[in-house]
């Protein structure tokens, strides 16, 4: 209910062959085609002991968004077009993966599974908007794509210890990605002082204004376009074991113990294709930061605005303990304690513009907390459950590294504390009308200390860092209702609502300024979710059915400054739902199946992220109306 999301894939089976094929293509309106591919197999290699499972898709998504060929007038006077990225649904992207899962019995009371994942995604063009241009419309100066590959090694053992029940998991993951992003709109519109649009534009001629005061015509200029490059390998390492008692155990307990070593090394490279090193501006900048930095030099890489590399380890440990105390048939009381800690080291070889020499830097820190659960349920019959608990939760703090001195100068913290959750809670479980009906709901109230959050204000630093901004507190209420009208015919619908809001303000700067009792942003106060669903039998050997969904999300800030002086405006994403229909037909086995739906069958553009810190207005738009088809068939028992 709180949006949390677990997966878990189907394990193999030991005793059964099966298989199975799923496809699922679909039109765009207005915009390109989406196909999706999936099958699966299920072999027991010996009987009751030993079986696989392997799994593969391929999901190709078609674009939707067009990058409008237009013509800009640069500020030092280039007129140029974005010809070389321009296209109609530009966006697209192609995923394809694999699994394989090997789980073998290795007495009657332990078992063990291996499972390898891999996914590679690419991508090209973007998935917003700007109003400027229209719905599904923007107009980008430099390339825009990306990729990733996504792999996993999981390995789960699980058996019987008399006392209880042991589970060992060790994972290893990978996931080396890569991204072009444009960046021209800061070039062209930045009005922050020293780096204004007229003094950045002046990198790319021969001769024009420089930072440190020249004021001299431009001559010589090219196209200013600018892109930055990230690059990141992101390797985790983790080790989970825990002990708990019987499922028929009159006192539930757990136990275990957690690792986890995350190494990230990443750079990213702001390209300026057309600046120009012989050029007036570039050597000014060289020339006054070679004497302000002696004695080290700049060594300015090719096309280089801003860059930086960087490597950070983080580990962290985690014991924990829980148990459920039956006091009566009705009273049962839980308890649970955590304690956590981490460490890390941050460094790297350099990091800054181009004029900057490339120093190495390193930082380190690490924190610990305590955190407690509590909870009482009562019975009130059957089928009717009250409960009340609390619990606290953390996101752990960490450091800015390799800003750059001026960064810090103008208010960017080295470092940042983490921020602590409590949530205190009441709530119900229930099953009314026979059965037909399932309600459970909750509220609760949650002070939130040292609230983080990322900053981006180029007034500050020409990169993003995360900060403390405050103190935060939320008052909230969900539920969800299911309901069985008649036979065939099932509703369902959840519902939650979310009073977020600042009370205190201890980040403190001239240019970032936040204002107790502002709205967190990203947070709707409304949001509900509900679909209809009727299904019928048509014949001995065939079933029909046709289904109904709608979500909806309240209104939402983008940014929680309410006044920002630097062109970072926020906005109010306005509220949006969107509504999907399916019609189907299957075989009463459930061997095969046929279905034709309508995704966003109202043609909604809804704002799902609002981005203005580009300089120009990036709301990330969802998926226009689709029109598909979905076909599966199963061999064997699944």
């Amino acid at each position: 209910m709180s949006g949390a999301i677990r997966l878990v894939t189907v394990a193999p089976d030991l005793h059964a062959f099966s298989a199975g094929l799923d496809t699922d293509n679909g039109k765009i309106d207005h915009g390109g085609y989406n196909d999706t591919y999936e099958g699966f197999v299920n072999l027991p290699l010996v009987e009751g002991r030993t079986a696989i499972r392997l799994s593969g898709y391929s999901v190709y998504d078609g674009g939707f968004i067009d990058n409008l060929l237009t013509t800009r007038h640069w500020v030092n006077g280039v007129t140029s077009t974005n010809a070389a990225w321009a296209g109609n649904d530009y966006n697209t992207q192609y995923v394809d993966g694999a699994r394989a899962a090997i789980k073998q019995v290795i007495t009657d009371n332990w078992n063990a599974t291996l499972t390898y994942n891999y996914q590679g995604e690419r991508q090209k063009g973007a998935w917003d908007q700007d109003p400027k241009y229209g719905e599904r419309k923007v107009s980008r100066f430099g390339p825009e794509n990306g990729d990733n590959f996504f792999k996993s090694v999981d390995l789960h053992v699980e058996g019987d210890v008399g006392i209880g029940d042991l589970v060992f998991a060790s994972t290893y993951w990978s996931l080396p990605t890569q991204k072009n992003d444009e960046y021209s709109e800061y070039v062209q519109y930045s009005p922050v002082a020293p780096f204004t649009a007229a003094n950045i534009q002046s990198f790319s001629c021969l001769t024009g204004p420089t930072i440190q005061g020249g004021t001299d015509a431009y001559s010589g200029c090219k196209a200013p376009t600018e892109y930055y490059a990230y690059v990141n390998n992101t390797e985790r390492w983790s080790d989970e074991v825990r002990l708990q008692s019987k499922a028929d155990s009159r006192i539930q307990w757990l136990a275990g113990l957690y690792w986890e070593h995350t190494k990230d090394v990443y750079d990213d490279f702001y390209h300026m294709p057309n600046i120009q090193p012989a050029g007036e501006a570039y050597q000014s900048q060289i020339s006054y930061y070679n004497y302000y930095y002696a004695p080290h030099k700049a060594s300015p890489l090719p096309q280089e605005w801003y860059s930086y590399k960087e490597r950070s380890d983080y580990w962290q440990t985690t014991e924990f303990a829980d148990i459920t105390l039956p006091i009566t048939e009705r009273w049962s009381i839980e308890g649970g304690v955590q304690h956590f800690r981490s460490w890390f080291t941050d460094d790297g070889p350099y990091a800054g513009y181009f004029w900057d020499p490339k120093l190495p830097f390193a930082d380190s820190g690490g924190s610990h907390k305590v955190n407690t659960k509590a909870s009482v349920n009562f019975k009130v019959n059957k089928d009717l459950l009250l409960y009340a608990t609390f619990g606290q939760g953390f996101r752990d703090g960490g450091s800015n590294p390799g800003l750059g001195q001026s960064c810090y100068n103008n208010g960017a913290p080295q470092v940042f504390t983490p921020d602590t959750l409590n949530n205190f809670e009441v709530g119900w479980k229930s099953t009314l009308m026979s059965g037909r009906m399932t309600w459970n709901g909750a509220l609760y109230y949650m002070p939130w200390k040292n609230y983080q959050a990322p900053v981006f204000d180029l007034a500050i630093c020409p990169v993003g860092f995360n900060a403390n901004l405050g103190n935060a507190r939320i008052y909230g209420a969900e539920s969800n209702l299911d309901y069985t009208i008649v036979e065939g015919l099932t509703v369902q619908l959840s519902a939650s609502y979310n009073d977020s809001h600042l009370v205190t303000n201890t980040f403190f700067n001239p240019d970032y300024i936040v204002t107790p009792g502002e709205r967190l942003p990203y947070v709707p106060y409304f949001s509900y979710s509900a679909n209809a669903r009727y299904e019928k039998s048509l014949s001995v050997a065939l079933k029909g059915y046709v289904q109904y969904d709608i979500a909806h999300k309240g209104d939402m800030w983008s940014d929680l400054r309410a006044v920002d002086p630097h062109g970072f405006a926020r906005s109010l994403q306005p509220a949006y739902d969107i509504s999907n229909v399916r019609f189907g037909v299957e075989s009463a086995s459930e061997r095969w199946g046929a279905e034709a739906y309508i995704n966003n069958l109202f043609d909604k553009d809804a704002i799902i992220y609002t981005n203005t810190g580009n300089y120009d207005h990036r709301s990330t738009t969802n998926e226009p109306r689709v029109f598909g088809l979905r076909l599966n068939y199963r061999w064997g028992k699944e």
